[in-house]
């Protein structure tokens, strides 16, 4: 079974595929603020009041796709340690924790051609592994504490890679999730267009 993802953006979609499925295919019509989901040419799914912003999981197994909304977690903390690309079992709150992940995944990841980089600061520690070809390797996360505004405008704005999410998404998660404005969104973004 294969579970895509769909980003709504800022614009109309008329039927396209959906990631690699050979019969799913979605359409978004902007005006209306609707998703609809086609399997074999027939519509099976059908939403109204989704907004940019806004993303689905598609589970496609050669049957009629399951649709959902994608969920993400809810405390602010893991939320950006996810965003940034930290998986569940990467991520912690606490200092032992993200030692035995980072020992974990070190070994598990190790290799000839990898450094390892870490991102730091008071409340917070990233590693990741990165390739000589470039290519990432997350390790573990740590997040001591609830974040401040200033310190999600840090650790955002000074990512040293790129995030993989559509920006209209982004923006989303960081004005609702984090509390950010929208000149803070505007500032990170521009800091990574640098």
């Amino acid at each position: 079974m294969a579970t895509h993802k769909i980003f709504i953006g800022n614009y109309s979609v008329t039927k396209q595929k959906v990631g690699n499925a050979r019969s799913v295919e979605y359409s978004y019509d902007y005006d209306k603020y609707i998703l609809e989901i086609f399997w074999r040419d027939e519509c099976v799914f059908s939403k109204e009041s989704v907004m940019p912003g806004d993303a689905f999981y598609v589970q496609c197994d050669g049957d009629k796709p399951i649709v959902d909304s994608l969920h993400l977690p809810e405390h602010p903390s893991d939320l950006l340690m996810f965003i940034l690309g930290f998986e569940k079992g990467k991520r912690s709150h606490n200092k032992r924790a993200f030692k035995a992940a980072l020992g974990r995944e070190r070994l598990a990841q190790a290799g000839d051609d990898r450094v390892e980089y870490y991102f730091n600061g008071r409340h917070y520690d990233f590693r990741y592994y990165k390739d000589s070809k470039g290519k990432i390797y997350h390790l573990s996360a740590f997040i001591a504490c609830a974040l401040s505004r200033d310190e999600y405008l840090e650790i955002l704005s000074e990512w040293p890679y790129e995030i993989r999410y559509p920006r209209v998404f982004l923006r989303k998660i960081f004005t609702t999730n984090f509390e950010l404005s929208n000149k803070d969104v505007n500032t990170i973004f521009k800091a990574w267009d640098d």
